[in-house]
């Protein structure tokens, strides 16, 4: 498989896993995902997309989105 195609698959793997991890830590913490977009200021749709998995973050959001969670954003990694 050429490294491009490994490449794609790694970023689909690892954005779903993201998705995965801030679905469930927001549902644990009984957090509507409207509320959480706001503690990070991001636009409620953009939160619904990082949820879907349907979007890439940059470090900067993944921190800041972790910091709304109240985790390290390694949890939103494992």
């Amino acid at each position: 498989m050429p490294v491009a195609d490994r490449l794609t698959t790694s970023e689909d793997r690892l954005r779903r896993r993201i998705a995965v991890n801030v679905r469930r830590l927001r549902a644990e913490r009984k957090i509507s995902a409207i509320d959480a977009s706001e503690r990070v200021a991001m636009h409620w749709r953009l939160w619904q997309k990082l949820e879907a998995g349907d979007t890439n973050v940059t470090l900067r959001t993944l921190v800041r989105v972790a910091a709304a969670l109240d985790v390290d954003p390694r949890d939103l990694l494992a």
